[in-house]
């Protein structure tokens, strides 16, 4: 993504199997096995052939399935390269929430994104993880609804650290200077991810995104900015 391109680098070159386009056949499956599989098809051949050169019809194909059955689980073709950062969103969210209320909130930002950088160091084949990332990051429409997940999981981990606070408030739209602040350093800390994640994506290098992570999160801490 990396945890946008999940488990596809495992096996980028295979045909989904299993996958029937028997109504009962996908009955049979989970709601997020079916999802799964069909991202998984669809990854493929954005890697493959490009991601504006893939129709839903031919993700269709490769999975195994109907484009109805396509459509089912991803309104749009987007979806099948975002949706997954819903997913993510919430992996941040519940480690969030398992953080001890004393600790800084940056620091327990860096803990929530753990899970996420680690998964994309991870991936056995890493090219494939990265053009998945330059893909979307290249794309206005795909990065416009990375920034849409990526601004309401800010949101959601406002009210979390919020609630840590002696006098909570119940909105972003009523926060006082120091509910300011907290948003400020929450929207910072995504940033650095965000920007860890391109600089990994385009690197010449191999510097795991962690590092890079740890980088920018360091430089925004200090403002460590060359003239």
């Amino acid at each position: 993504m990396s945890f946008v391109a999940e488990s596809v680098t495992n096996d980028m070159m295979c045909k989904t199997e299993g996958v029937s386009g028997d109504p009962s056949g996908l009955r049979k499956r989970t709601r997020s096995a079916v999802q799964a599989e069909i991202s998984e098809a669809a990854q493929r051949l954005f890697l493959l052939h490009g991601y504006e050169a893939t129709t839903i019809e031919d993700v269709a194909v490769e999975a195994g399935i109907s484009p109805r059955s396509v459509y089912r689980y991803f309104p749009a073709k987007d979806d099948l390269l975002i949706g997954r950062f819903s997913d993510a969103s919430a992996k941040v969210i519940e480690v969030l929430r398992s953080r001890p209320a004393a600790e800084h909130p940056w620091v327990s930002l860096r803990a929530a994104f753990t899970p996420l950088v680690e998964h994309a160091d991870a991936q056995p084949d890493t090219e494939a993880a990265r053009r998945i990332h330059r893909t979307i990051f290249n794309s206005p429409a795909l990065m416009g609804r990375y920034l849409q997940h990526m601004h309401l999981a800010e949101l959601a981990a406002w009210d979390v650290l919020n609630a840590r606070r002696r006098s909570p408030r119940t909105r972003v739209g009523d926060a006082d200077d120091d509910g300011l602040a907290l948003l400020a350093v929450i929207a910072a800390a995504f940033g650095s991810l965000i920007a860890a994640q391109h600089v990994w994506s385009t690197q010449t290098g191999d510097t795991p995104v962690a590092d890079l992570l740890d980088q920018a999160m360091t430089a925004v801490k200090h403002a460590e900015l060359r003239p």
